[in-house]
C-alpha cells in the first residue's frame, strides 16, 4: 500500500472511531432532565394528545374513579413505571418521578443531577438557601422533608426526602406540586 493511501485509510479510521466515541452508550444514556416546566419533551400545559405523540405511546388512568377534571396517568404500555402525569382539565399539570414497586427506579434527574437515591446533603449542596424546606405532610419524623426548588410564580419542583434519601420528585404548576395527595 502506498504511503498516501495508507495515511488516508488511517485518517478515515480515526474519524470513524471519533464519531463512534461521541455517539456511544455514554451519550445515549444521558439522564432525562426534569425541570420545572416538564420532563424532556413532555411539557407542563400540553394536552394529553400532545404528550402521547411526544412519548410515542398512549396514557391511561392509574387510579380508577378519578373524574375528567383531574386524574393520574401512566403509559398504557407499562414503560417508565416510575413516571406519572397529573392531568387537569385535559392538560398535563404535573410530572412525578417515584420508585416503582417492581423494577429499577426511573433515571430522570434535575438539571443539578438530583435523582431518586440522591442524598439530602446533595439537595442542600446543589440548592442551598434557594430550597424551601417543609416537613412532608405524611412524614414519620422531622427527617421526612419536601424541598421546593427551581420556582417561578407559576412553576416549581418538589424533592421528597425520607431517611436522608430522595424518594420522589415532581414538577409542574405551583398549585399542582403543592397537593399532598393526587389531585387534592
Amino acid at each position: 500500500m502506498h504511503r498516501p493511501a495508507r495515511c488516508l485509510t488511517l485518517l478515515r479510521l480515526a474519524t470513524l472511531l471519533t464519531v463512534l466515541a461521541m455517539t456511544g452508550p455514554g451519550v445515549a444514556q444521558q439522564r432525562p432532565v426534569l425541570d420545572n416546566g416538564g420532563l424532556g419533551k413532555v411539557r407542563i400545559g400540553m394536552s394529553v394528545e400532545e404528550a402521547e405523540r411526544v412519548i410515542g405511546g398512549r396514557l391511561h388512568s392509574l387510579v380508577p374513579g378519578y373524574g375528567q377534571g383531574c386524574w393520574l396517568a401512566g403509559r398504557a404500555d407499562g414503560l417508565d413505571p416510575g413516571l406519572s402525569y397529573m392531568v387537569e382539565h385535559g392538560r398535563i399539570t404535573r410530572i412525578d418521578v417515584t420508585s416503582p414497586n417492581t423494577g429499577s427506579p426511573p433515571s430522570p434527574s434535575t438539571a443539578t443531577g438530583i435523582a431518586i437515591g440522591s442524598t439530602e446533603a446533595d439537595v442542600q449542596r446543589h440548592y442551598g438557601s434557594t430550597a424551601a424546606s417543609t416537613r412532608a405532610p405524611y412524614g414519620h419524623d422531622e427527617g421526612d422533608r419536601w424541598f421546593t426548588v427551581e420556582t417561578t410564580p407559576e412553576l416549581g419542583i418538589v424533592i421528597s426526602v425520607s431517611g436522608g434519601k430522595v424518594v420522589g420528585l415532581w414538577a409542574g404548576r405551583r398549585q399542582s406540586i403543592a397537593y399532598t395527595e393526587a389531585c387534592s
